[in-house]
């Protein structure tokens, strides 16, 4: 009598874990389904995110053009100034940063 309900218990076991395999199997397919799509939306988007970052730059190249050759002509004819700040700026950050003993 305990060998037949151990058998039966063991068949219930055997069938709900081939149940439980079908399932998990099932879970599998899903899961690589939903991530290939959430991949390919990020592509997507990625590339779209590129493609206006490009237009933008393409945009802003004149006027980025347009200040940096103004900078180099306020640098050049004020290089000395600039010199002379330089290192005001840099005796003070030494000054201020060593230790006092």
């Amino acid at each position: 009598m305990a060998s037949f309900f151990r058998e039966e218990i063991a068949e219930d076991l055997e069938a709900e874990l081939a149940s439980l395999r079908k399932e998990v199997a099932s879970l599998k397919r899903k899961l690589g389904r939903q991530g290939a799509k959430t991949y390919s939306a990020g592509q997507e988007q990625l590339s779209e995110l590129y493609d206006e970052a490009q237009e933008w730059l393409t945009a802003a190249m004149p006027l980025i053009r347009r200040r940096a050759k103004a900078a180099g002509r306020t640098i050049e004819d004020n290089s000395t100034a600039i010199v002379v700040g330089a290192a005001v700026v840099g005796l003070l950050a030494t000054l201020f940063f060593t230790r006092r003993r």
